[in-house]
């Protein structure tokens, strides 16, 4: 792979140092004749700031980094549409799961919130209760069967 393709700006020394070859070696890296082993592939990646994916399978255009959150819901749905249809499974999957997670979390606060409501309803009709006010006689049994 040749370094202009990485858009690079250093020399094939610098890279062949940084990866851990002599230049001859690393000529036959660029010429095809001599592969990467996986530590030059990663420490090329890291030189060039790249996955190694992206080093194996660059074809000399840099792909845009996609920021989902930015972007309207229609967009979003158009992006999650380009994808392969295990890599979209996969997401609606993660969305179902986070989906399911936050209805049990508003169930959880909405009984803990019932909870406390009738707790505190309970203090008050014992309060009300233990003043001379007038209050219904189911109100009052129900107090004295606690």
């Amino acid at each position: 792979m040749k370094l202009s393709v990485l858009g690079a700006k250093l020399t094939a020394i610098e890279v062949a140092t940084h990866i851990g070859v002599d230049k001859s070696a690393y000529s036959k890296i660029e010429k095809g004749l001599r592969a990467l082993t996986v530590d030059e592939l990663q420490k090329m990646a890291q030189l060039f700031n790249m996955t190694t994916d992206q080093v194996i399978n660059h074809d000399g255009k840099m792909p845009k980094e996609v920021i989902i959150e930015d972007k309207t819901a229609v967009e979003q749905m158009r992006l999650i549409q380009q994808l392969d249809e295990d890599d979209k499974q996969t997401i609606f999957k993660l969305i179902d799961k986070m989906l399911t997670n936050t209805s049990k979390k508003i169930d959880a606060r909405i009984d803990s919130a019932m909870k406390d409501f009738n707790e505190y309803l309970k203090q008050w009709l014992k309060l009300l209760a233990g003043k001379k006010y007038l209050l219904p006689m189911h109100f009052v049994m129900d107090l004295r069967a606690n």
